[in-house]
């Protein structure tokens, strides 16, 4: 677990805690101390291994670092993004981060990571948005990661057990202030050009069944449901696929659902049934709750609820 002091990022060790079930232990806590100024945004990779942080000022750096040894890979963004990061997050492979700034504009990089550290990253796609009052944007989490190119003599069975049910594209969202729950693509018109768009659509909400609100965290399911969960300001957690909403149950009772993470996904073959999935959420209201549910492959049949033990 990572979070922000000040200019800090601490670094929790949960392990020690027996927080895995090895039973109980000490605290281990340590310190990124890289950033020059105060830490407004910091994630870690799924696996645990590489932390990403951003801090605020007039030109803001991103840090992508080892969790491991603190020791920096990569900075990144100064004069590109002004006030400070506001959103974070890598893609699954880790090849690639989305990076969200505070600034009125709400800037959006998708920066692609040098194969060495220290080697600059490349800004791939850049959007500029909405301007408004207040920063628009709270959170995001990449969906699907395109497909690698095939390497040579690579027969069908290595590449699909290399790349998984990988798509052919790249896609991510974004959540925020009232109705920003925005998909986007990160799209190349030309594969003979290092030039990529960053391409979105904004996210269908049904207002009958499903208040709107503000949205503070994403996490995206995978295969085989393929279905983004966001976070409400109104304490529900919603389900959106295909860019429609298309279920929502309350998980707080008072104020807002302020985090929202997965701890557990089952990815069953095709045809072999639901997907089993476990996630967890806290509240203003100060309680954290772990949710068990089961989502049928493709869709959720039309009006139907997801049913979290």
């Amino acid at each position: 677990v990572a979070f922000a002091c000040a200019a800090l990022v601490v670094v929790l060790e949960l392990g020690a805690l027996g927080v895995d079930g090895g039973g109980g232990g000490r605290l281990a806590q340590r310190y990124f101390r890289a950033h020059g100024d105060n830490v407004t945004c910091v994630e870690l990779n799924a696996a645990g291994t590489r932390g990403v942080s951003g801090e605020v000022g007039a030109r803001p750096n991103v840090l992508v670092w080892d969790a491991d040894s603190l020791r920096v890979l990569h900075a990144f963004g100064g004069g590109f993004y002004s006030a400070g990061l506001a959103v974070l997050f890598f893609s699954p492979d880790d090849a690639l981060v989305v990076a969200v700034g505070m600034d009125t504009d709400h800037s959006l990089g998708v920066w692609r990571l040098a194969s060495a550290p220290g080697e600059p990253a490349t800004r791939l796609g850049e959007e500029k948005g909405e301007t408004l009052d207040r920063a628009a944007v709270y959170g995001g989490c990449w969906m699907e990661r395109k497909r690698p190119p095939r390497e040579p003599g690579e027969d069908d069975a290595a590449y699909e057990a290399r790349c998984g049910r990988s798509e052919d594209r790249d896609t991510f969202a974004t959540v925020g202030y009232g109705k920003h729950v925005k998909f986007w693509e990160l799209q190349q018109p030309d594969e003979a050009l290092d030039e990529y768009q960053a391409e979105s659509a904004n996210a269908v909400w049904d207002q009958d069944n499903n208040p709107v609100t503000d949205s503070w965290r994403a996490v995206y399911l995978g295969w085989p449901s393929r279905v983004l969960l966001t976070a409400g300001e109104n304490g529900l957690v919603y389900a959106w696929f295909d860019k429609k909403c298309v279920a929502s149950f309350r998980a707080h009772a008072r104020g807002p659902c302020l985090g929202l993470a997965l701890a557990r996904v089952d990815h069953p073959a095709e045809g072999e049934g639901d997907q089993s999935v476990e996630f967890a959420t806290g509240g203003a209201d100060g309680q954290l709750k772990v949710w068990r549910a089961r989502l049928p492959p493709a869709e959720l049949p039309e009006g139907e609820e997801l049913a979290p033990g």
